[in-house]
């Protein structure tokens, strides 16, 4: 292959993609190819013929340092020469050990167990089995009903579908999943999940207080993406409700599990959502960052209450759950590589520093009439495109805006009409005023039906 030509090796990936290849996510009778890339250093991603363009989307908000990191290279290559992977049923090693201490303080105590896992939708899983089997081990079996938010996406196993927002993602597989009670959140901005917005928080607030009342010793646990909900639209939370949320959860003794493989590792401006918001969880998940985008690697955090509850003469009290590649020792060293790039550079005050630089292209944008119902959190901006109705994650415009994006310098995946950026935490002012002027071109363009 190194001998044919840039075109011939265009036409021959290509070719062989569409000949073997399934992608996530994609209606394959579409006419829209995918973009070839071809390499990829700090926040710039090299398309076919050398085109480089800003990673908008940190390669589905994994790539939180910025791509082809040294660091992390040669941490995974010393890791590989020494042990590349070994069980971690009956045995443990260094790299393992010494993550799980490191993760934990980092949660300010809030958390003391660390369970490993391979993606975002399996350390939720293990949420959901923690969740669950501790009441079935403390002997409470009215504890079978999941809490969870409509617009929230946990990921694509039975178990997170079942919590999911399964008629936008999972419909076809709803006979198949348990039942659980799904509730609105309260967002500060006015969504469809919250038509009146802040404006509505007293009202949502009642109405949650009478929930618990009512139903807390039936509930297993409470689910949320804490302050974001990715997927679904990039709706964000009243911290007010989500404040509420948490207390109610403490006083009816309920677990509080939050799925933070988005928000988690810096994203939002502290390492955790759950320290921005001020709430006490006693499970946390985690992934996307925790590596750099490098490697596949989560984690489960639990406090040591939820972890005393597997103890027992009994082993079928354990937490019987486990994978191949459990604690893969090349992945926590990718981890300890990825925090080591976090403290040196300042990434989570990098987050802040986005913050405030977004919520000034928000107001720009707004004012130039591109955009409805901007909103910003950390290293997060989303907004719907203006003329194009509330956010519908099937909205035609948004494979408008990843194709002209692309020819502006920027690649894109909206949400439908839901546009995000959210790049690499490492990216410089320089790139981001260079993504500035790509979004605003891009927006100019399809708004203007030129597309």
């Amino acid at each position: 292959a190194s001998k044919l030509s840039d075109p011939e090796q265009l036409h021959n990936t290509l070719e062989d993609d569409a000949r073997y290849c399934w992608h996530p996510y994609t209606q394959h009778t579409s006419p829209n190819r995918p973009a070839v890339i071809t390499g990829a250093k700090g926040s710039w991603l090299t398309l076919e013929g050398g085109q480089k363009v800003i990673d908008g989307i940190s390669s589905w908000w994994v790539n939180t340092v910025g791509h082809g990191r040294s660091e992390i290279a040669s941490a995974v290559a010393r890791q590989v020469e020494k042990m590349d992977h070994v069980i971690f049923a009956g045995a443990t090693h260094d790299q393992a050990a010494n993550l799980a201490k490191r993760i934990v303080k980092l949660t300010g105590g809030a958390m003391d167990r660390v369970f490993f896992s391979d993606n975002g939708s399996t350390a939720v899983e293990i949420g959901l089995k923690m969740a669950f089997q501790y009441w079935r081990n403390k002997g409470d079996h009215r504890r079978t009903k999941f809490v969870s938010f409509n617009g929230g996406y946990h990921g694509d196993t039975f178990g997170t579908m079942s919590v999911g927002s399964g008629e936008l993602f999972h419909s076809v597989f709803k006979e198949l999943c348990f039942d659980g009670i799904r509730l609105n959140p309260t967002t500060f901005h006015k969504s469809y999940l919250s038509p009146r917005g802040s404006e509505g928080l007293e009202d949502d607030l009642n109405q949650l207080r009478g929930f618990f009342a009512e139903n807390h010793q039936v509930m297993a646990g409470v689910l949320i993406e804490p302050l974001v909900q990715g997927a679904g639209g990039m709706m964000m939370q009243s911290v007010e409700w989500l404040q509420s949320l948490g207390e109610l959860c403490n006083r009816y003794k309920v677990p509080l599990i939050l799925d933070e493989v988005f928000t988690g590792m810096g994203r939002i401006g502290q390492y955790f959502a759950f320290q921005r918001a001020g709430i006490k969880p006693d499970i946390i998940c985690i992934a996307k960052g925790l590596t750099g985008g490098v490697l596949p690697l989560s984690i489960t955090m639990a406090t040591e209450s939820i972890y005393e509850g597997f103890l027992s003469d009994d082993k079928s009290s354990a937490l019987l759950h486990g994978h191949s590649y459990t604690a893969n020792a090349t992945g926590c060293a990718a981890a300890h590589a990825t925090l080591d790039i976090y403290q040196r550079e300042s990434l989570v005050d990098r987050a802040m520093h986005l913050e405030r630089q977004f919520e000034i292209w928000a107001t720009k944008f707004t004012e130039n009439e591109l955009v409805d119902n901007p909103r910003v959190l950390g290293g997060i901006i989303a907004f719907e495109v203006r003329g194009t109705g509330a956010s519908s994650y099937y909205a035609d415009v948004g494979e408008d805006i990843r194709r002209v994006g692309q020819k502006y310098g920027i690649f894109l995946r909206p949400l439908g009409n839901t546009c995000y950026f959210v790049p690499p935490l490492s990216i410089s002012d320089e790139e981001l005023e260079f993504s500035f002027d790509a979004m605003y071109n891009t927006l100019s363009e399809v708004k203007g039906g030129r597309v």
